[in-house]
C-alpha cells in the first residue's frame, strides 16, 4: 500500500509541474487571480483522491458453500519442515514514506513555532492611534506597530479569529496619505480574507514539502493576491495609481533595507516573506499604473480547467484501470514452485471431489507474491471457509481474481492494492491441513481456470 501512496504522490508532483509550468506561461501573456492558481493547484491533486469502485469491475468470489467441498492434501511425513526464519525486512517504501510523514510533522511544527511567535510579537506590539486617521480603518480592526527592536518587514495580517494589522516602524516616517494607502491595502486583505488563505498555503507546504513546484506555485499565488488588492485598493480609494506605486515602493525599500535576517518569523508569516522577488514587484508597480497584461476573466478560466479536470481524471482512471486489469501474464506466487498437487486431480482424501486449484508445497514463512497486480477483496480467516485457514483473494479487474489459502501470515489487508510479485503473506499449515503448502486458485467471471495454464516465470526469474 505504501509504494501505490509513493506512486501516487510522484504522480501528482509530476502533474503539478506540468499544471503550474503551464499557468505561468499563460501568466506571461494575461493577469492571472488568486482563484486561478488555487485551481492550478487542485486540479492535480485529483489524482490523491480515492478511485471510487465503480472504476474497478468487480465479480464477486464464489460463496462459501462452494470452498466446504475442498478437503487438504495430504502430505508424507517428510514434507513436513520446521518453519523457515526469515530475517526482518522492511519495505523501502515504507521507510520512504514514514520519513516524508516524519519531516512533515517536523516542518508543521516549525510553522506553528513561528506563528506563535508572530502573535506573541503582535500582541507585545503598541497600539497605533496613527492608524485610525483618515478612517480607513473601522475602529473594531485592531492595528499594532511592531517595537523597535523587532525585525523589519511590510505591514501584514496576523490572526484568524481575530485579524490585527501589524505595522513596521518605518510606517510612520510615510506621509499622511501614503499611510492611508498602505492601510487600506492591508485592510482588503481582510476583506478577502487573504490571510486564512496564506496560513493554508503555508501549511500545505510543509506538509508537502517533497513538491517542489509549490514554490513557485505559492509565489504566483502570493503575487495574484497582492495585484487583486492593490487593484481594489486604488479602485475603492480613488487613489492615484502613481501615487500609491510611490507609497508601495517606499514601503518595500523600507522593508528590505536592512541587514536583518530575512526568514525571520515575522517575514515568512507576511507577503512580503512569501516569494516575492525583484521581477514580482516590478510586475505589481506596471499592473498599478496599467502597463502590465490585461486581465483573464473567469469565462476564459472556466473551459481550460474543465479540460484539465477531465484530463486529470482520465489519467488517474487509466492508472487505476492499469492496476486493476487483467495481466498479460502471471508469475508464480512462490518462488520454487514444487506442486503436491495439480489442477483436476481427484482423490479419495477429497472424497473424490475435483481439486480447484494448485497446491504449492514449501516450508512454514515462505514468502506469496501477488500473481499479479489488483485489489485485495479478502484478507482474512473468517469470511470463507474454515477449510482455507488464512486466505487472501485478489480482484485483478476483468473478473480475474486469485486465491491464496492456508497462509500462516497476511502481509495486507482489504482494499488494499498490490503489484505484481509484491508480498501479500507467508506459506502456512491453517485452516484443515496436515502440513504446510499453499492452495492456490485462478478464477475468471466465477469459473475456476487451471493455473499452470496461465501461470508463467516466477519472480526472481522474471526480474533478470
Amino acid at each position: 500500500m505504501s509504494s501505490n501512496i509513493l506512486l501516487s504522490l510522484a504522480l501528482w508532483v509530476l502533474l503539478t509541474g506540468l499544471f503550474t509550468l503551464t499557468a505561468g506561461y499563460i501568466a506571461r501573456k494575461r493577469r492571472l487571480t488568486p482563484g486561478f492558481w488555487l485551481w492550478t493547484l487542485i486540479a492535480p491533486s485529483v489524482v490523491m483522491l480515492p478511485v471510487p469502485d465503480v472504476l474497478l469491475r468487480h465479480t464477486k468470489y464464489t460463496g462459501a458453500a462452494d470452498f466446504s467441498v475442498f478437503e487438504p492434501v495430504v502430505w508424507m511425513a517428510d514434507n513436513i519442515t520446521t518453519p523457515l526464519q526469515q530475517p526482518w525486512v522492511v519495505s523501502w517504501s515504507l521507510l520512504v514514506l514514514t520519513l516524508i510523514v516524519l519531516v512533515s510533522l517536523a516542518k508543521l511544527a516549525r510553522l506553528a513555532w513561528h506563528y506563535h511567535a508572530v502573535l506573541q510579537l503582535a500582541q507585545q506590539s503598541t497600539h497605533c492611534p496613527e492608524a485610525l486617521n483618515g478612517h480607513i480603518i473601522n475602529s473594531n480592526i485592531d492595528c499594532v506597530l511592531l517595537p523597535a527592536q523587532a525585525p523589519p518587514t511590510s505591514a501584514f495580517v496576523i490572526g484568524l479569529r481575530r485579524p490585527r494589522i501589524v505595522l513596521p516602524q518605518h510606517f510612520l516616517q510615510l506621509s499622511p496619505q501614503q499611510r492611508q494607502m498602505i492601510l487600506a491595502h492591508e485592510v482588503n486583505h481582510i476583506r478577502f480574507y487573504d490571510h486564512w488563505w496564506l496560513v493554508a498555503w503555508h501549511i500545505i507546504s510543509a506538509v508537502a514539502w517533497f513538491n517542489p513546484f509549490l514554490v513557485r506555485l505559492s509565489a504566483h499565488f502570493t503575487q495574484a493576491v497582492e495585484m487583486r488588492c492593490d487593484a481594489a485598493t486604488v479602485a475603492q480609494g480613488r487613489f492615484c495609481p502613481d501615487a500609491y506605486a510611490r507609497a508601495l515602493i517606499a514601503s518595500i525599500k523600507q522593508s528590505v533595507n536592512t541587514t536583518a535576517q530575512p526568514h525571520s518569523a515575522a517575514m515568512q508569516l507576511s507577503f512580503t516573506g512569501h516569494g516575492m522577488g525583484l521581477a514580482a514587484y516590478k510586475q505589481r508597480i506596471r499592473a498599478i499604473i496599467g502597463s502590465g497584461p490585461a486581465p483573464l476573466n473567469w469565462q476564459r478560466q472556466m473551459p481550460v480547467f474543465l479540460v484539465a479536470m477531465l484530463l486529470v481524471l482520465f489519467t488517474r482512471s487509466a492508472y487505476t484501470r492499469a492496476l486493476a486489469s487483467g495481466p498479460d501474464q502471471w508469475i508464480m506466487p512462490v518462488d520454487k514452485p514444487a506442486i503436491s498437487s495439480s489442477f483436476g486431480h481427484v482423490a479419495a482424501i477429497r472424497q473424490n471431489q475435483v481439486h480447484q486449484g494448485v497446491d504449492f508445497k514449501g516450508p512454514v514463512g515462505t514468502a506469496i507474491y501477488a500473481s499479479a497486480a489488483g485489489r485485495i477483496m479478502i484478507a482474512d480467516a473468517t469470511t470463507l471457509s474454515d477449510n482455507y485457514g488464512k486466505v487472501v483473494v485478489v480482484q485483478h479487474g476483468d473478473g480475474w481474481q486469485t486465491l491464496y489459502a492456508h497462509l500462516d501470515s497476511i502481509d495486507t489487508q482489504k482494499g488494499d492494492r498490490v503489484k505484481q510479485g509484491e508480498i501479500i503473506g507467508t506459506m502456512g499449515a491453517t485452516g484443515k491441513v496436515t502440513g504446510s503448502h499453499l492452495h492456490f486458485e485462478l478464477v475468471q467471471n466465477g469459473q475456476r481456470q487451471d493455473p499452470m495454464v496461465y501461470l508463467g516465470h516466477t519472480r526472481k526469474s522474471g526480474s533478470e
